[in-house]
């Protein structure tokens, strides 16, 4: 990002942007975006100039890369619909502007003048303009939490309307996982920005509860929801009621039995009969899917499954246990199926069990869980799932190796096969052959110290993916080195086999031999005495 250390830097940076090719100046943008709202790169000599020039080309990378309410504004308000869009979807758009109800942050400004300039944005605006809104994961928390509770600004909304601004929202990055603490200079001026954002979270899940089981909505949900980030069940009046009292015990038990009756609910209430489960049938798979990512990635809950786990540890992982045995022993097979397509066994019996209930159908639903693919997970989870690859169709077979693949080269440093430790998998002799006689295991070391080297000077995706080539030859190379070494020890062996047979042999000529000179000694000393 360009500095300006002295003003006159700024006046000659001008100049040139003012007589630039506009092209020339969308890439001056672009390499000197702004990486947030407090280290703009544009100082107010160089915005007029840039906004003087009127130019398309210009305006489209003053729209994507500024973070400067007197730059967006004057561009949303004179652009076409694709300059607006590119506005609205503006990586800080949100840190730039507050939300649509005038609410957030006091260093923020407003980006529509008046409250009927809002209105006119929510019920008339191109749809387009609205999704680059809806989906920018920097807007308030409020503004997702109001549509989904159809308050304030977005009252007296049309079904139709709502329904495809629902859709929108529930695309948006930011209910799909936590939230992530980014360092800002003024990060403790809003401390309840977390809070915000769990609480659009909640009210996003509260729509299960709410919107009708209609095919359009089942629809909706049935393509979008296994994305979604699970924070806790909506607040019912009862928990709202203690939560002034500050009693964290009591909390934790209302919260808990919400969830449960939540769920109950919500899973009953997805459901139609015959071919109309069809979309419904997703939602309740892609609940269960979110709910089951959200507990794999709860501390408390892992800590609770762990061997040695301490009775605190235990009983602070209770509330999501009794929500994964929810899910896990469901009578509904497709909330079955969602729990399998997420969940995080530590246990081989506990694919056993989920493949002895549900068969084939479990192994379709677990090969898409990306978990069974991570290089962190002990091979015998892995290879217990693989197990049962056998015992299924081909093309599951086929996918399972794809996905295995396809993940590896997205992200080698997760995904790459745990080769060390399938190498030691055969018996005692080809392992003490590999730590005693294989050249190959020899160099593991070495050649791996030669590849963080070169690592060091590449990207790291290929850094990953060539060192993990390299241990795969490797591991080639010892195999065929305990082949031969199999196949000299069969012909030594062979050879003695032989040789002992050729001795036994010549034992057996030798005793006949000794047997036939004695007959002979003896019959002579006979004849000797009879005459």
């Amino acid at each position: 990002m360009r500095k300006f250390r002295h003003d006159y830097e700024v006046l000659v940076e001008g100049a040139y942007l003012r007589n630039a090719e506009p092209q020339k100046v969308y890439d001056w943008l672009e390499a000197n975006r702004a990486p947030s709202v407090r280290w703009d790169f544009a100082p107010e000599h160089i915005r007029r100039v840039l906004l003087s020039r009127s130019d398309p080309l210009i305006n489209l990378g003053l729209a994507r890369f500024c973070a400067h309410a007197e730059i967006l504004r004057p561009v949303y308000a004179a652009g076409d619909l694709s300059l607006k869009c590119a506005v609205l979807s503006n990586p800080l758009f949100g840190d730039v502007f507050k939300s649509l109800s005038g609410g957030g942050s006091l260093l923020k400004s407003k980006f529509f003048d008046s409250d009927e300039d809002v209105h006119e944005f929510i019920h008339s605006a191109e749809l387009e303009a609205l999704e680059a809104y809806f989906t920018n994961a920097s807007i308030d928390a409020n503004d997702l939490e109001s549509l989904f509770n159809q308050s304030g600004v977005f009252e007296g909304l049309n079904e139709d309307r709502y329904l495809q601004l629902v859709t929108y929202a529930l695309k948006n990055p930011r209910l799909h996982k936590p939230r992530e603490v980014e360092r800002h200079d003024f990060a403790a001026v809003d401390p309840f920005l977390n809070v915000e954002h769990n609480d659009a979270i909640k009210a996003a899940w509260n729509l299960l509860q709410t919107v009708p089981t209609t095919e359009k909505w089942a629809s909706i949900f049935g393509q979008l929801w296994d994305k979604m980030h699970y924070a806790g069940p909506p607040r019912s009046p009862e928990y709202t009621a203690v939560v002034v009292s500050g009693n964290h015990s009591e909390l934790n038990r209302i919260e808990a039995a919400d969830e449960l009756r939540f769920f109950h609910q919500v899973l009953n209430r997805w459901r139609e009969e015959g071919e109309r489960d069809r979309y419904h049938a997703y939602t309740r798979r892609n609940v269960a899917i979110a709910v089951e990512r959200a507990l794999a990635l709860s501390p408390k809950y892992q800590l609770s499954r762990m061997v040695g786990a301490t009775e605190m540890e235990k009983a602070n992982g209770d509330r999501f246990q009794q929500l994964a045995d929810l899910l896990r022993e469901h009578h509904d097979l497709h909330v079955r199926l969602g729990y399998y397509g997420s969940f995080g066994p530590v246990d081989v019996q506990e694919i056993h069990d989920a493949y002895e209930r549900d068969k084939e159908a479990f192994v379709e639903a677990a090969i898409e869980n990306e978990y069974f693919y991570r290089a962190s997970v002990p091979h015998a989870i892995r290879a217990a799932l693989e197990e049962h690859l056998d015992k299924v169709q081909y093309e599951l077979r086929v996918r399972h190796g794809f996905l295995r693949e396809s993940l590896e080269e997205k992200d080698p440093a997760m995904y790459v096969a745990d080769l060390d430790e399938e190498s030691k998998e055969g018996d005692q002799s080809d392992k003490w052959y590999r730590q005693r006689s294989s050249m190959a295991y020899k160099l593991h070391r070495e050649i791996e110290a030669v590849l963080n080297v070169i690592g060091d000077a590449m990207d790291r995706k290929r850094a990953f993916q060539l060192s993990n080539a390299m241990r795969k030859l490797l591991n080639k190379i010892e195999d065929l080195e305990i082949e031969v070494a199999k196949g000299k020890t069969e012909s030594m062996e062979s050879g003695a086999k032989r040789q002992q047979e050729r001795d036994t042999l010549y034992r057996q000529i030798g005793n006949v031999l000794i047997v036939l000179i004695i007959l002979y000694v003896v019959f002579r000393l006979v004849a000797a005495m009879l005459q």
